[in-house]
């Protein structure tokens, strides 16, 4: 063999050693991907947000802007007395009822709805002059006075709660709608002091709120229980084409019996023991019958993201459940349910702040309408939600899916390239034993001859 030959072998040699080392770092780059990829499969779904912390009044207080009182000028006030008890003390009154005019809803929200200590004012009256207290109940009676000097025209309100507590309510804006006695109400306002005056002929010792307004409530609902299915048997759905309200008797409702599953475990866990598991063929059932699927418990699997598109909240409003809040969520799952988001439903019981994908508990209320960001009008099924949990590995979530079929490919192409490199070893084996073999004859036949 030539000198040419023999280095043109050699270096057909080195080359398939060069990538036999390479096929060796492509193994261990695919292995710490696979370990990678695994890693973050098995730590997805975890919470990644600490539960808000519990603020109490005084902090909460020195955060926002609630109307400053003059307490200098409340000093003035007295009560003690039956004398004191009729008379209204002009200069605190006025300032106290112009301040009145600042104190807004949200502030007695924010603050957890206070409500008057009723047995404890005879004794701390004056502790607790100025203090801002909402309470709802009967409207007894209702008048409009003209005082000196301003002769400005003043609402005054008779409210009994439904303990049977008296209370005065003063304001300088008209009533929110057209009361009468019957009707049942609420009033926020700053305390002023034990008042008495007669309405309708009738003596009346209460506390005297000067307040902002009064305005409508609903009577608290008693905890449901067990859903009444001839309620939501009136729930009528949003037309295609049409973005309308949810059916606020069936939402009550449901959020109402939510709430009391999602402070019982067992409870909760016996309800949607048997809840199908929601796919695209039972949304689409869903979406052809609705009324057929009304207070059904159903499993959602999906994912919430976390952005002010997807999830938020919103002021409740007077409500029978006392809500402060309802939360809601846009989810998603294209692998299961294609391009038909759905929208949850929750209450104060349940916000949504689990990252990751999750398997929501919950009740089918209706069909909303809405417009999709194609314009086009679309309706997406509603869930008031009792709870979540964490989505098992390997089912239908979104993220699993992506996994698996990642996972799949990769181990496939770690095969592939194992198969190569068995066989690039194959051949560089084979090449080294001919080249050997080629070398032991050469050097065989150049012996010289005994």
């Amino acid at each position: 063999m030539t000198e040419s030959k023999r280095e043109e072998k050699q270096r057909l040699l080195r080359e398939l050693q060069r990538n036999q080392q390479r096929d060796k770092v492509k193994l261990v780059v695919m292995v710490v991907l696979l370990g990678t990829t695994l890693g973050i499969f098995f730590m997805a779904g975890e919470s990644k947000q600490e539960p808000p912390a519990v603020r109490d009044v005084e902090q909460i207080r020195s955060q926002i802007s609630l109307p400053p009182v003059n307490r200098e000028v409340l000093a003035l006030v007295a009560d003690a007395t039956d004398e004191d008890r009729i008379l209204l003390e002009p200069e605190p009154y006025r300032d106290l009822l112009k301040m009145a005019q600042a104190l807004l809803p949200a502030h007695l929200e924010v603050l957890g709805e206070p409500a008057p200590p009723f047995a404890e004012l005879p004794a701390r009256s004056a502790e607790l002059r100025g203090q801002p207290f909402r309470l709802r109940g009967v409207l007894k009676a209702i008048r409009t006075l003209k005082r000196p000097p301003s002769l400005a025209e003043e609402s005054w309100s008779w409210i009994q709660t439904e303990d049977g507590q008296d209370c005065f309510l003063a304001a300088l804006n008209p009533p929110e709608d057209a009361f009468e006695p019957g009707d049942f109400v609420l009033a926020d306002g700053f305390y002023f002091k034990l008042y008495s005056q007669s309405f309708d002929g009738q003596r009346v010792v209460a506390p005297l709120l000067l307040g902002r307004q009064l305005r409508k409530s609903v009577v608290e609902a008693a905890p449901v229980e067990a859903l009444d299915f001839v309620l939501l048997a009136e729930v009528e759905d949003n037309r295609l084409g049409t973005e309308g309200e949810l059916d606020p008797s069936g939402l009550w409702h449901l959020l109402n019996h939510a709430e009391q599953l999602a402070a019982d475990p067992e409870r909760r866990a016996a309800a949607f023991a048997d809840a199908p598991m929601l796919d695209l063929a039972g949304l689409t059932e869903l979406a052809r019958s609705p009324e057929l699927f009304r207070g059904k418990p159903f499993q959602i699997p999906g994912r919430v993201p976390h952005e002010p598109r997807f999830t938020g909240s919103a002021p409740a409003g007077e409500n029978p459940v006392r809500f402060s809040r309802t939360y809601f969520g846009w989810l998603g799952n294209p692998l299961v349910f294609g391009q038909h988001p759905i929208h949850l439903v929750s209450g104060d019981y349940f916000q949504f702040t689990e990252e990751g994908a999750r398997i929501y508990s919950g009740y089918f209320l209706q069909l909303k309408g809405y417009l999709d960001n194609q314009d086009q009008w679309r309706r997406a099924p509603v869930f008031v939600l009792v709870g979540d949990r964490v989505a098992p590995r390997g089912g239908p979530s979104i993220f699993g899916e992506f996994v698996w079929w990642f996972l799949g490919f990769a181990c496939l192409l770690a095969g592939f390239v194992a198969w190569l490199a068995r066989r690039d070893r194959a051949q560089a084996a084979v090449a080294a034993r001919a080249l050997r073999d080629r070398r032991q004859q050469r050097g065989s036949s150049r012996e010289p001859a005994s």
